[in-house]
């Protein structure tokens, strides 16, 4: 990675921790456990064609100023891991994650079209979890298909 894609990813993450000029609130997971995340509509948009056609002026909801979306079936922890990759271009998920959460990470990735973010999990996968999915392969098969 150059220095001034560093730069570059460190002021977007910055960006996203502030919230600082945010106009989109995005609600992820389902009650008990809901998690609002600040977020910026031009980035979301440029980075995945789901959010694209999702925030469109047609699609989306908006409350006072904000515009509000809700994603009840991706849970917080997987939406903050996807929505920082869309900030940063770092994926980051932590070793104690089970094989189970990889695959609802790529079907979370799948379904807000994300190819290259699905790519880099799927080779991590593959790497750290080879293991689980010998033992789990009726189960990759099933998300498969």
């Amino acid at each position: 990675m150059t220095k001034s894609w560093l730069t570059f990813s460190k002021n977007y993450e910055k960006l996203l921790e502030s919230g600082e000029g945010y106009d989109l609130s995005i609600k992820a997971g389902q009650e008990p456990d809901v998690k609002a995340f600040k977020a910026h509509s031009v980035i979301l948009r440029t980075h995945s064609p789901y959010f694209y056609r999702a925030l469109s002026s047609e699609w989306a909801k908006k409350e006072e100023d904000k515009m509000v979306f809700y994603k009840p079936n991706v849970t917080p922890t997987i939406f903050e891991i996807i929505l920082k990759y869309i900030y940063t271009g770092n994926t980051e998920i932590k070793k104690e994650q089970n094989g189970e959460f990889i695959l609802s990470l790529l079907t979370a990735a799948d379904e807000l079209i994300l190819p290259e973010f699905m790519d880099e999990v799927q080779e991590y996968f593959i790497k750290h979890y080879a293991s689980w999915i010998q033992e789990n392969f009726y189960r990759i098969l099933d998300f498969a298909f």
